[in-house]
């Protein structure tokens, strides 16, 4: 919130500056103990006769609210004022306009003859308040039984395997060689084989280790042998940029389901989706979190693959891959993705999906807290 207000009585002497400043100090600081937030302030001290472009109905004011506050959108703005003068400079900045105090007049009829009439009237602030949080949606924390997304745990550690195998929200899970390797993995099939009994007949997601397209496809097979929950990961090209869909799609029309991942591009998306339909159960990974690395928009990114992989064939899935943050998986709820996959560092904050902001800020209160008085800092 920001105010602009016009002060003359300070330029004829009515007032000094000096008690228009405590007024002013008075009432931001009501509006904070309240609650409210006054991002910034800014006053007219002219006087009508001075012609000044600050002066409302003149929309210097406005336009330096604006300025001083990049964030503020003018779209979603509203001026709310008691005097004609304000709704004429509200309505001249392009803004919502409330008028406070007043009903239909004649000076609301020349209002409506010159720049038009408020967007609403209310008898007092409280009253235009109570409407503005009735119109506005105000966002609500998403608890973990309202997801509608598919919830797969991403890792290599057979025991965090097997611990989540028992949290029903975990409907699988994937895997691959760098996180074996950070892991400590040492022998590729024998984990791999421990870890899909390990999930306990849910879906795991394993990768070829191979660059060409016929040990792909060796590798391929014999993955798909290791178990009947057993998803094959092939890239979706290899080292030297060889698309890989068209291998996907011979391997899954054969029966062997399928994951192609390292996915980004809309256009890999199509070209994977094509090559798959028809086939057995099939998921396409698209690496959401990487998109967003790269300065795209990951959630409207992933709506477009959604809609290609649902044209193509209802047996392909979409995968969120490389989630950054746990809102990521309310996001890709949102969007209607088949499937996420999140990392046990994220899943132990799943629990917070439901928590009120406020209970959050409080634990996180305590535990600064509680180190400050455990590494025995003093100031």
């Amino acid at each position: 919130m920001a105010i602009v207000s016009d002060q003359p009585a300070a330029a004829k002497g009515k007032v000094s500056r000096e008690l228009l400043e405590a007024v002013h100090a008075r009432v931001v600081d009501e509006v904070q103990r309240a609650g409210g937030v006054i991002a910034s302030s800014h006053l007219c001290l002219h006087r009508a006769e001075d012609g000044c472009g600050c002066r409302k109905p003149a929309t210097g004011l406005l336009l330096a609210a604006f300025e001083a506050n990049p964030g503020f959108s003018r779209t979603d703005a509203w001026m709310v004022g008691d005097a004609v003068s304000d709704v004429q400079a509200g309505k001249a900045a392009g803004l919502h306009t409330a008028l406070i105090g007043r009903r239909f007049c004649a000076a609301c009829e020349h209002l409506a003859d010159t720049v038009g009439t408020p967007d609403c009237y209310e008898p007092d602030l409280s009253a235009f308040v109570e409407r503005l949080l009735g119109a506005v949606a105000v966002p609500r924390a998403v608890r973990r039984g309202e997801l509608r997304v598919r919830v797969f745990a991403d890792g290599a550690d057979l025991e965090t395997i097997r611990r989540r195998a028992a949290d029903p929200l975990i409907a699988g899970f994937t895997t691959n060689p760098s996180l074996m390797r950070k892991a400590g993995v040492l022998d590729y099939e024998a984990f791999a084989r421990a870890a899909l009994e390990a999930t306990g007949g849910r879906p795991l997601s394993i990768e070829v280790v191979a660059d060409t397209a016929p040990e792909i496809e060796r590798q391929a097979r014999r993955i798909h042998g290791w178990g009947p929950n057993a998803y094959v990961k092939i890239p979706v090209t290899t080292t030297r940029g060889e698309p890989l869909w068209g291998l996907a799609g011979s391997l899954s029309r054969e029966g062997v389901k399928v994951n192609v991942t390292a996915v980004l591009t809309l256009e890999q998306v199509a070209m994977s989706a094509a090559a798959l339909r028809g086939g057995a159960p099939s998921v396409i990974s698209v690496l959401a979190g990487r998109v967003a690395d790269a300065g795209v928009d990951p959630v409207s990114h992933m709506r477009a693959a959604l809609s290609i992989c649902r044209a193509a064939d209802r047996c392909i899935e979409l995968l969120w891959a490389s989630p950054r943050e746990v809102y990521n998986v309310v996001q890709a709820s949102d969007v209607g993705v088949d499937i996420i996959t999140v990392t046990d560092d994220l899943l132990q904050k799943l629990g917070y999906l439901g928590k009120a902001l406020s209970d959050v800020s409080l634990e996180m209160v305590r535990a600064l807290k509680a180190d400050a008085d455990v590494g025995g800092y003093q100031v």
